[in-house]
């Protein structure tokens, strides 16, 4: 008898028709296994699909009108971003006209960028950190080393 089984399970793996089951002997039902290649494709797939629906295309690029809070009260500033992939080229212009130009960078939902503004006791090199939301972002401005303050922009459209 165990020979049988055994013969029918070799007959079945090289696809040969298999010995008909024993008189009374219930016919099991048969088992698909995914194999570790096919568990490592759907993983690998899961992934991507992960990967691709967690990816904002977040793009600041254009014209914003950035509220600084100052010792001395709000300041109104334009600020024109321009976004390639997670570099940001920055032009902020004040409201008395002087220019300043920066870099930084978006990465997610963060942003950050530093302008040098140059100032009638010399270069202040300040750095903007915050995070964006649609088309609003906010957070504080580091002016050299002695302040901080807080910023809100808003997309001018």
């Amino acid at each position: 008898m165990p020979t049988r089984l055994i013969r029918g399970r070799c007959s079945e793996i090289r696809g040969e028709e298999r010995d008909p089951p024993l008189s009374g002997a219930k016919k099991r039902p048969s088992k698909k296994r995914v194999g570790s290649q096919g568990s490592f494709i759907l993983l690998a797939l899961s992934l991507v699909i992960f990967f691709v629906l967690s990816q904002d295309d977040l793009d600041v690029s254009g014209d914003w009108e950035l509220t600084q809070e100052l010792p001395a009260g709000q300041m109104v500033s334009k600020a024109t971003f321009l976004q390639v992939e997670e570099t940001l080229r920055v032009t902020m212009k004040e409201p008395r006209g002087e220019e300043a130009m920066g870099e930084g960078t978006v990465k997610g939902d963060e942003i950050e960028w530093s302008v040098t503004r140059i100032t009638p006791g010399g270069e202040i090199i300040m750095i903007y950190k915050g995070k964006v939301k649609d088309d609003a972002m906010s957070g504080q401005a580091q002016m050299a080393d002695f302040a901080r303050s807080e910023w809100k922009a808003i997309r001018k459209r």
